[in-house]
């Protein structure tokens, strides 16, 4: 495979040069990887410049390896409060009422807000 050339999708939109490892990896940014995928063959991305992404992404589940969400919540509000949280991330479990089991119940049900909790999180190690 030429790796300076650019990258296509096959007939089922499934990008063809993605390892298998890539596609089937579990957890939160499974979908986001493959979407991110996509948009960039469409705007004519090369091979290299896509797999960048892709090893820039699955760094960041690299770094949470080990690490529960309960655990990030808990040392999120140990260091800027409920309060803080609430305007750093807008979701009403942060900011009414908040508890550590209502947004436990939220994040697992949002990839959105998991997804911004994680990398606020990943951004202060």
């Amino acid at each position: 495979m030429d790796l300076s050339a650019e990258a296509t999708a096959d007939s089922i939109g499934k990008p063809s040069f993605l390892p298998e490892i890539i596609l089937s990896c579990d957890g939160l940014r499974q979908s986001s990887l493959q979407n991110a995928a996509r948009k960039k063959i469409s705007h004519g991305f090369t091979l290299i410049e896509l797999l960048v992404v892709i090893v820039a992404t699955s760094a960041v589940s690299v770094l949470l390896l080990g690490i529960t969400l309960e655990k990030i919540i808990n040392e999120l509000v140990q260091r800027h409060g409920w309060s803080e949280m609430g305007r750093g991330i807008p979701v009403r479990c942060f900011k009414f009422n908040p508890t550590v089991k209502s947004s436990l119940t939220f994040l697992r049900k949002t990839p959105w807000a998991r997804a911004k909790v994680e990398d606020w999180f990943i951004a202060e190690l």
